[in-house]
């Protein structure tokens, strides 16, 4: 194996390494210059070891982000997260998943260098509310529709819609109740919208009893992110609601902060083709159709319909528009989640 010798400029010491070229000096030596030469070799060069120098190049983090280091450290290096100062088991890559709030900093030690980087900030993730998940609908008078996939503290939207001359589904055990969504004095023909919510205690969650009207429908979606939920604005179509004509629920207010709205609307009428073919508010972003299911009564059929749109500033949400390509009666309520 080649022997080098290497003097430090600085105060003409001399060492002697072994090793194959290119040697990586800053695993042996402190920074500064220096003259290296084979010991077969007349000739001596000057090489610079170089001062190790480490950041994290995010400017912000939060918590489930990835943190990554600039440095000029080279193969052979160690590292080492801390977070407030505390070493962080297992953290010794040169990235690392962030996974508590804090000010989060890295130790780099190359041979006899070791630097700190300056600290950044590890912000608590935010917490934006999102459409999770739509299950399967469940209909008659034993309706129990089963939970979508789901973990804790996902919230549970359940949507029962029921012919207006059939009786009220009793609120489900640890459900609760946002409201019944109906023309005043309702009669056969047109339709009932009834909307509970529950915080999943676990990924597990029973479907939910939603038996007794015999011309219903029943069906879950799941939120993910959100704390609080409370019932906007709602309405419900005075009349039949005719081919390519329009079902509008009113307005409401938001508190501020980003948020997810969610349109809940029931319709009934005599085909299980989707009636509603469009979803319109100017006050919402990224409005999305979620689905929906249905229960075939006789031909009669009730529709739960889903829609979702997020809400960035506080105040009103505006109209929500659904377009109907088959006539149907309409009610429901938007709910807002925060």
């Amino acid at each position: 194996m080649p022997r080098y010798e290497l003097r430090d400029t600085s105060d003409n010491s001399l060492t002697y390494l072994e090793g194959t070229p290119p040697l990586d000096l800053m695993l042996s030596q402190a920074a500064g210059t220096y003259r290296a030469k084979a010991m077969s070799d007349e000739e001596a060069t000057d090489i610079v070891v170089p001062t190790l120098t480490a950041s994290i190049a995010e400017a912000s983090l939060d918590v489930g982000d990835t943190a990554t280091l600039t440095t000029n450290a080279p193969t052979g290096s160690t590292y080492q997260w801390e977070l407030d100062g505390t070493p962080i088991s297992g953290a010794t890559s040169a990235t690392y998943v962030t996974d508590t709030a804090g000010t989060l900093t890295c130790d780099v030690t190359t041979g006899p260098q070791s630097v700190t980087t300056a600290g950044v900030t590890v912000a608590a993730a935010s917490s934006i509310p999102a459409f999770q998940a739509l299950g399967t609908a469940s209909g008659g008078s034993s309706a129990a529709p089963a939970w979508p996939a789901h973990q804790a503290n996902d919230i549970g939207v359940l949507l029962v819609v029921r012919n207006g001359d059939v009786s009220e589904v009793a609120t489900p055990s640890g459900w609760t109740d946002r409201g019944t969504y109906a023309p005043a004095s309702p009669v056969n023909g047109d339709v009932i919208t009834q909307v509970f919510t529950r915080v999943a205690t676990g990924p597990s969650e029973a479907a939910p009893d939603c038996s007794g009207a015999g011309n219903t429908v029943a069906q879950i979606c799941t939120v993910r992110g959100a704390s609080s939920v409370a019932a906007l604005g709602s309405g419900a179509a005075p009349a039949y609601v005719n081919t390519g004509e329009t079902f509008t629920l009113p307005a409401g207010t938001t508190g501020g902060g980003s948020r997810l709205v969610m349109a809940c609307v029931g319709t009934r009428r005599s085909s299980t083709v989707d009636p509603i073919t469009a979803w319109t508010n100017s006050d919402l972003a990224s409005v999305t159709d979620r689905g929906g299911g249905f229960y075939d009564h006789f031909n009669v059929i009730q529709y739960a319909h889903f829609m979702s749109g997020e809400k960035a500033t506080a105040g009103a949400v505006g109209d929500t528009t659904s377009v109907l390509d088959i006539g149907a009666s309409c009610s429901g309520v938007h709910l807002e989640f925060a």
